[in-house]
């Protein structure tokens, strides 16, 4: 029975996810760091305060706004969680899969790439975006088939669809004008349509080829080398292969969609039993459970950590996998 880490997207985040908590602040700190240090040479925020200051701080920081540096707060966010669920509570996983942004801190996760070299990679994206007029876009969530969504879209030429992430979930994106005519046209024929909290850009969408080309040109001096582990890309729709070009990759990204409904059916198809969420909020859980019923979901950093959480969540996931690996320290010492 196989354990996979999923790393999910732009809006998985929270403020002040691990302040409070001393063992998960000190793994968050060299993170923090690590990423601090990229993103003042390229003059963007530090991470920081997002992650550690207290909750009313991180707020008043601007830690809710939908901002295009997000990514590298969601970014920084993820790798702790991951450090967390390996050194403190003894996790191994046999393969890592990431949901648009997450790839980059699954990549991470399976040694493809380090910290700064990520973070760099993000900065330049950053960069890139900034760079171009790019539209101002939306992203909608709707409750429908991948083929009823795509005759929905057909009402805008420019709506694409970004990605089928359950059966019966897709997200659509384009123009911020285009995909809100298509929410009142849902709406209207009796169709949830939420919009996503990302930044403003319309993601997974051809509109930002010429992006993509730059963030793939600026990125080449960034140092990679083949995971250590297996990834699975929802993008590539195959796990990653030794001569894949991880940058070129994750810049391609940004015009392709995502089909993680796929990705979770071939990881069970290939064994995988138990899914457990490598980020904040419980974003992911919801689809692996609505694309393979009957697997097992841990999203252990759903709410602020603490060790109490933590030491609940390492039992947890440990009973329900076959991984072995090292006792959990933190419950070794209650």
């Amino acid at each position: 029975m196989g354990t996979a880490l999923l790393f999910p997207g732009f809006g998985a985040f929270y403020p002040a996810a691990f302040s409070g908590c001393g063992e998960a602040e000190a793994v968050a700190e060299p993170v923090i760091a690590e990423v601090d240090e990229v993103t003042a040479r390229y003059g963007l925020p530090s991470v920081r305060t997002a992650l550690l200051a207290a909750p009313r701080a991180a707020a008043d920081a601007g830690a809710r706004d939908c901002r295009d540096t997000r990514a590298l707060e969601v970014f920084a966010g993820q790798v702790v969680c991951h450090r967390i669920l390996r050194r403190l509570l003894g996790v191994r996983e046999h393969v890592v899969c990431g949901h648009s942004l997450g790839e980059y801190a699954a990549l991470v996760a399976a040694e493809g790439l380090t910290v700064p070299a990520a973070a760099r990679l993000l900065c330049e994206r950053i960069v890139a975006v900034r760079a171009h007029a790019v539209p101002a876009g939306r992203m909608l969530a709707l409750p429908l088939s991948r083929g009823r969504a795509r005759r929905l879209a057909a009402r805008e030429p420019d709506v694409v669809i970004a990605a089928v992430n359950a059966p019966e979930q897709v997200v659509l994106s384009g123009p911020a004008g285009s995909v809100d005519r298509v929410r009142e046209a849902a709406l209207a024929d009796g169709v949830r349509a939420v919009r996503l909290r990302t930044d403003p850009c319309p993601h997974h969408h051809p509109l930002l080829t010429a992006v993509s080309r730059r963030c793939a040109a600026a990125s080449r001096p960034v140092p990679t080398r083949p995971p250590g582990r297996p990834v699975y890309g929802p993008v590539l729709g195959r796990a990653y292969l030794p001569c894949d070009d991880l940058a070129e990759t994750l810049a391609l990204q940004m015009v392709l969609p995502v089909d993680f409904a796929r990705a979770v059916r071939d990881l069970y198809d290939d064994g995988v039993r138990v899914f457990v969420e490598c980020g904040l909020k419980r974003t992911l859980s919801d689809l692996v459970e609505a694309s393979v019923p009957d697997a097992r979901t841990f999203a252990p950093f759903r709410t602020r950590v603490t060790r109490e959480r933590l030491c609940e969540a390492g039992a947890g996931i440990r009973a329900g996998t076959t991984t072995g690996g090292p006792p959990c320290p933190l419950t070794a010492t209650n």
